[in-house]
């Protein structure tokens, strides 16, 4: 990663995410390898990963218990949510919140307290409650997908030369 050093991310979250009927994909956003949103441990959640052309090119990268693997271009991120990493429980038994998508809206676990998967969800992954507002929940961990599209205006992601 030579040809990165003197460079830094920054990464601009909405802190009031604005809810938009059409969805934008994650796929492409900001033109490179950009997360769909933060664990609350700061690792990356990223798209999902490419299977096709990672077997095709024999570079199979296997994914730890926490879901998440490195790569010699993005560093260590997490392609699935399987419990290994930092939660905040939710009083009401709902899924514990587990990170933030680019967007701002929070992202919450697949399962709720009782195990179960929430069956409304829209396209982006997401949908409302009169608790937490619009959310997401992520994919099962076999998946390969934390969150299916952006529901809100995504963030900015730059590289910036320190």
């Amino acid at each position: 990663m030579d040809e990165w050093k003197g460079y830094h991310t920054v990464y601009v979250i909405p802190v009031n995410p604005q809810y938009r009927s059409r969805p934008t994909s994650i796929h492409g956003f900001g033109g490179g390898h950009d997360p769909v949103g933060f664990a609350l441990n700061g690792v990356k959640f990223d798209p999902p990963a490419p299977i096709e052309a990672i077997i095709k090119a024999h570079t199979i990268a296997p994914f730890d218990d926490a879901g998440g693997h490195v790569n010699p271009f993005a560093g260590y991120h997490y392609h699935a949510a399987t419990g290994q990493t930092k939660e905040i429980a939710q009083p009401d038994g709902h899924a514990p919140l587990i990170g933030y998508a680019l967007d701002g809206f929070a992202i919450y676990a697949h399962l709720d307290e009782s195990g179960k998967a929430s069956e409304d969800l829209d396209e982006c992954s997401g949908h409302y409650d009169d608790v937490r507002g619009y959310h997401y929940h992520v994919g099962a961990a076999g998946d390969n997908q934390i969150i299916g599209a952006f529901r809100g205006i995504p963030g900015t992601v730059e590289i910036i030369k320190k």
